[in-house]
C-alpha cells in the first residue's frame, strides 16, 4: 500500500513538515516524530497553506484523533551535523509509530478515533448491566405495591363488613315500620267500611231471589259473610 490511500490530513501534514523551513517545523534525528518549534509562525505562514485555518490548537486536536502523542519539550537540543543544535524549549513534538519520514507508506494504517471509541468495548456489558440493575428495581417496587394493594383491599374488606354489619339493624327496623304502617293504613279504610257501611249495603229480602239465596246458604263457606250481611 501506499501512502496516497492514507487520510488526506495526514497527507497534507506530511507534506507541510517536508517543505517547511527547519527553523518553524522539521522531522526529529530519527525522523520518527515532528516538532514544531515557532507556533506564531507555524499559524501564519504554514497552516494556511495546507488548511482552511491558522490555528495551532485545532491542528494540535486533529493531530490527538489520530492517535499522535503530543509532547512539550523542555531544554532538550536537537543535534544535526555534529553540531550542539538549537534549544528546545517550548517546541511540540508530535509522534505516531505509522508516522515517519522514511516510511510514508505507513500512515494507511492510521485510523481517526472519536470519543466514544474508548469506551466502545464496555459500553455494552456497562449497558447490560445498567438495564439488569434498573429491572430489578422495578421487580421490587412493584412486589412492595403488590403487597401493599393486598394490604388495603383487606382494609376496605373488613371495613366494609363492619357498616354492613352496623347498619342491617336499624335497616330492619325500619323495614318492620314500614310494613307495619303500610298495614295499618290498608286495614282502617276495611274496618271502617264494615262497621260504617254493612247496614247501607246490606240487601233486602225481597231484592234477592230466594232460590239463590236457599243455594247459596247451603254452601258453609258462603253461608257466614251472607249471614253478616244480613242474609
Amino acid at each position: 500500500m501506499t501512502a496516497s490511500t492514507a487520510a488526506v490530513f495526514l497527507q497534507k501534514t506530511y507534506d507541510l513538515i517536508q517543505s517547511t523551513p527547519s527553523d518553524v517545523a522539521e522531522w526529529s534525528n530519527e525522523g520518527r516524530s515532528f516538532v514544531i518549534k515557532k507556533i506564531k509562525e507555524f499559524e501564519t505562514n504554514v497552516l494556511p497553506k495546507y488548511f482552511k485555518h491558522g490555528n495551532f490548537a485545532s491542528f494540535s486536536r486533529q493531530l490527538r484523533f489520530y492517535g499522535f502523542d503530543k509532547t512539550k519539550k523542555h531544554d532538550i537540543r536537537i543535534v544535526q551535523d555534529g553540531s550542539n543544535g538549537d534549544s528546545c524549549q517550548g517546541w511540540w513534538e508530535f509522534a505516531n509509530p505509522n508516522f515517519q519520514r522514511d516510511c510514508p507508506e505507513r500512515m494507511v494504517h492510521i485510523r481517526r478515533k472519536t470519543y466514544s471509541e474508548p469506551n466502545a468495548a464496555s459500553s455494552p456489558s456497562s449497558t447490560t448491566s445498567e438495564s439488569s440493575s434498573e429491572v430489578l428495581h422495578l421487580k421490587r417496587k412493584m412486589s412492595s405495591l403488590q403487597t401493599q394493594l393486598s394490604a388495603l383491599t383487606n382494609q376496605i374488606s373488613a371495613l366494609t363488613s363492619v357498616v354492613h354489619s352496623y347498619c342491617q339493624p336499624e335497616a330492619d327496623d325500619a323495614d318492620a315500620s314500614a310494613c307495619a304502617k303500610k298495614l295499618k293504613g290498608s286495614s282502617s279504610p276495611i274496618s271502617k267500611w264494615t262497621d260504617d257501611d254493612a247496614v247501607t249495603f246490606a240487601a233486602s229480602d225481597d231484592e234477592i231471589d230466594s232460590g239463590i239465596l236457599d243455594a247459596l246458604l247451603e254452601f258453609p263457606a258462603m253461608a257466614t259473610p251472607l249471614i253478616a250481611f244480613g242474609l
